[in-house]
């Protein structure tokens, strides 16, 4: 006896040096634990049914009470691991992760020795039957263990060291040389168990550690990108604040220039204030594609097509650009074949816009822009062609960004501002469109893009929008101003009072609902930002409580992301400061035009 007992223990050494990888991670570990308790349900579930069948074969008057107690000892066993299996389940953080794993560890060793108590109870070896089928069920039970325990070595080292020694010993001591060939095989079936046990192991080691650091990547990934989104929330609002803040003063400016032209007399000071024009008109150009940069963030601009001929479009810009082409000594060379697309106007407009300005920048003096449109796939292809220097493929990935500008570390403005491809690639998205780049260095560029074709159904329906032919007079029109702003409100008030309109100011919302009971106003030209946190948009819907007739506009300097949604959802019309006069005018008849028609 004393020999099987060193053997057994020299067993169980050998088994844990064997098992044992010598990796240790808290992470790891844990992940072990949580896979060793998952499956505590199926396992005693099995055991259950499994003893229960055992203990009903294997009856007999003469085991009677010990088939009993053992069996008792299983439904007791299980109730004590389901427990802990439930307090496991709900997170039970009074008990230590190597706490569970102990518990783990030591509920396979109690399971393990219970099965191996089958070896003195139902061992007959009389029976040659009786034997064969419990040494195949509890070879069975091992092999189940390799799945279920593996995940941890002492587990399955706990659970079927007992059940290999007592069987091992038993088929032994019974004197059956037959049963020795069975303890020999048993030998065989552990040893081929144990390796199959332990590759197991470390395939679920190298999948539990690949899995961590996947989640640990992503987790990194996801904190890096969260980091990133704040920076660029950060930067938004710092950049839409700094928008604001310049567009006030600048909004001023613009106003008082107009007004201090038109009482101008000497041409050096006329001249003077064209220059000074030109200067915050290039500061208004760089504050407006940031608008339109944040518009398109935003989601914003809403499509609203129709169909109309592209050479209306293409005619206009051919006249707009050609001041600046003759300069240049350029020549522009457009299609004259009419063509009916669907989309919408404007945005066409502002992309073909800013390619053809991209086209005249950057290419040399007597060169040729090209605007070619051809039918090709039931959609219109428009090309924008010059004879500039080209982009290289390398360049070619860059050139839709933000700010990104060939040949000009300098930035200077006359070249452009870096923005006006990156406003189109945008839009061209909006259109559902795709802008195609072909160029290679020194062989100048192809900018292309295609839009639908107006169908017979839509060239049926197709509507005139109603124009409005002339500069219609503003006089007599009682106008309600509301700035906060007392240098762009004067401003305003200047250039309206010379159009005609008799103006009321005020800067906030109960001085203007004042004026609205008091005096016969028509029309609310009105900031966003007010005092004490009031908007425009507060104002323009208490004064409609008082008199639906009335229409108004909101002027802003306003270019955050929530404020754009904002405006698109209320449906009022928003100026951007700085607005021109003629912008504002324009938007002023317009209304009163909607509102009397």
């Amino acid at each position: 006896m004393g020999k099987l007992l060193y053997f057994y223990i020299a067993f169980i050494e050998w088994w844990m040096r064997f098992m044992s990888t010598g990796y240790r991670h808290d992470a790891v570990y844990k992940k072990q634990v949580e896979l060793l308790y998952t499956q505590i349900p199926l396992v005693v579930s099995a055991v259950l049914v499994i003893s229960s069948a055992l203990a009903a074969l294997f009856y007999s008057e003469q085991n009677y009470l010990y088939t009993v107690l053992w069996l008792a000892s299983i439904y007791i066993f299980s109730i004590i691991r389901f427990y802990f299996y439930f307090k496991w389940a709900k997170g039970d953080s009074s008990i230590s992760v190597e706490k569970w794993a102990q518990m783990g560890v030591s509920f396979s060793l109690v399971s393990g020795f219970q099965w191996a108590a089958t070896t003195l109870i139902f061992f007959n070896s009389n029976s040659v039957i009786d034997v064969s089928i419990l040494t195949l069920v509890l070879l069975a039970m091992i092999s189940a263990a390799v799945g279920s325990l593996s995940v941890i070595p002492a587990a399955f080292a706990g659970y079927t060291a007992p059940i290999t020694i007592f069987l091992f010993i038993t088929l032994l001591k019974s004197g059956n040389p037959d049963y020795h060939i069975f303890a020999y095989m048993l030998v065989v079936y552990i040893t081929a168990s144990s390796i199959f046990c332990r590759n197991t192991y470390k395939s679920n080691m190298y999948g539990i550690r690949l899995s961590i650091e996947n989640i640990t990547l992503i987790e990194n990934l996801q904190t890096e990108k969260e980091k990133a989104e704040s920076a660029n929330i950060a930067k938004s609002k710092f950049l839409a604040s700094a928008s604001h803040d310049l567009r006030q003063p600048l909004q001023s400016m613009t106003l008082f220039t107009e007004a201090l032209k038109e009482n101008l007399k000497v041409p050096e000071n006329i001249n003077l204030a064209d220059r000074i024009t030109k200067s915050h008109d290039a500061l208004r150009d760089l504050l407006n594609a940031l608008l339109d940069i944040s518009k398109l963030d935003a989601e914003g601009i809403e499509i609203q097509n129709i169909s109309f001929d592209i050479t209306q479009i293409t005619n206009e810009l051919y006249a707009d650009f050609q001041p600046l082409v003759s300069q240049k000594h350029q020549q522009m060379a457009i299609s004259k074949s009419s063509h009916i697309v669907f989309s919408d106007p404007i945005i066409t407009k502002r992309m073909l816009q800013n390619l053809i300005a991209n086209a005249v920048y950057h290419s040399p003096e007597d060169s040729m822009i090209i605007i070619e449109t051809k039918i090709q796939d039931k959609s219109l292809l428009i090309n924008i062609k010059d004879d500039g220097p080209g982009i290289s493929i390398e360049e070619q990935q860059h050139i839709f960004d933000e700010f990104y500008q060939l040949k000009n570390p300098e930035r200077d403005r006359k070249k452009g501002l870096g923005l006006g491809l990156a406003i189109v690639k945008r839009l061209s998205i909006l259109l559902g469109s795709d802008i195609k780049l072909e160029s290679s260095a020194g062989t100048g560029c192809n900018f292309s893009f295609k839009l639908p074709l107006a169908t017979s159904k839509q060239l049926a329906e197709k509507e005139k929008t109603p124009q409005i032919s002339s500069l219609t007079s503003l006089s007599n029109m009682q106008i309600l101003l509301v700035e906060d702003e007392i240098d762009v409100r004067e401003a305003l008030a200047i250039i309206l009072k010379r159009w005609g309109c008799t103006v009321w100011q005020t800067d906030n919302i109960a001085g203007a609902l004042a004026f609205i009971n008091q005096q016969n106003i028509n029309f609310v030209v009105t900031d966003y930002r007010l005092r004490e946190h009031e908007t425009g948009i507060d104002l323009l819907k208490e004064v409609h409580k008082v008199n639906a007739n009335i229409s108004g506009l909101i002027i802003t300097g306003d270019t955050e992301t929530e404020q754009i949604q904002e405006f698109v959802q209320v449906g009022y019309i928003v100026l951007h400061k700085p607005i021109k006069p003629a912008e504002l005018r324009m938007a002023i008849q317009q209304l009163s035009h909607n509102i009397s028609g």
